[in-house]
């Protein structure tokens, strides 16, 4: 929308007058505007990005364009941390008073590749708190069955890895194309210390296929096509 470069009173009150009365179909370039902004930590251009998020995810009933339109953001740059948790907060909430919290639990988990792309993997650590990401990483498979099974045999030391149980995990780990969260790896090598397992299921389960990265980046240079459109005839500065 380029509205720095001259006028900003003027589009700063149109853009806000948009975003809070949902007026389409210039709501999304709005919330472009206001979410590119607020992920890099609110310029002063944006002093009341916050009130207004909050405004919006009380007011806006569809909160699946607001959260996939936050994901975009939050992963397409190396975001302010801060800033991005205290945005997602405040939208979880606004979908828990609604009773709507797992759908956002499931927004997260089919997109969590793509919000791993942000200035590096751990990031999606900071942003969520640990109660919010063990409800997505159940959803993440084969990770969450791989990580439990082996985790019922550290916590129960008496039982022993039986063969039939090798043979699943084995057969899981040879279906897998890709684990789905980075910290899994992690996991599985902290389990594994404790456990006799067989060498070969051990050497698959160290060496689980990683395709994170590959997988993310293509989503997002899908949805980089889809963003960087630009008006017919128009000519301004780009």
């Amino acid at each position: 929308m380029a509205v720095h470069h001259k006028n900003n009173d003027f589009w700063g009150k149109v853009i806000r007058y948009i975003l809070l009365n949902y007026l389409q179909p210039y709501f999304l370039i709005c919330l472009r505007e206001l979410l590119s902004d607020g992920v890099n930590g609110f310029s002063p251009l944006w002093e009341d990005g916050i009130e207004i998020w909050k405004q919006l995810c009380d007011k806006v009933e569809n909160k699946k364009i607001l959260a996939e339109r936050l994901i975009y953001d939050t992963s397409r740059c190396t975001c302010n941390l801060d800033t991005a948790k205290e945005l997602w907060s405040i939208l979880i909430t606004a979908y828990k008073k609604e009773g709507k919290f797992e759908e956002v639990i499931k927004l997260i988990a089919e997109n969590i590749e793509l919000i791993q792309q942000t200035g590096h993997e751990e990031d999606v650590i900071e942003i969520f708190d640990n109660k919010f990401l063990n409800q997505v990483y159940k959803l993440l498979n084969p990770d969450f069955i791989i990580v439990t099974t082996l985790d019922v045999y550290v916590k129960n030391p008496e039982l022993q890895l039986t063969e039939n149980v090798s043979r699943v995990l084995e057969a899981i780990v040879d279906n897998t194309n890709s684990i789905r969260f980075f910290f899994t790896q992690l996991l599985v090598k902290q389990k594994l210390k404790k456990l006799t397992v067989d060498n070969d299921l051990k050497i698959k389960l160290e060496n689980l296929p990683n395709k994170i990265e590959i997988i993310g980046k293509g989503r997002m240079e899908e949805l980089d096509l889809q963003d960087d459109y630009k008006l017919p005839n128009w000519i301004g500065i780009n």
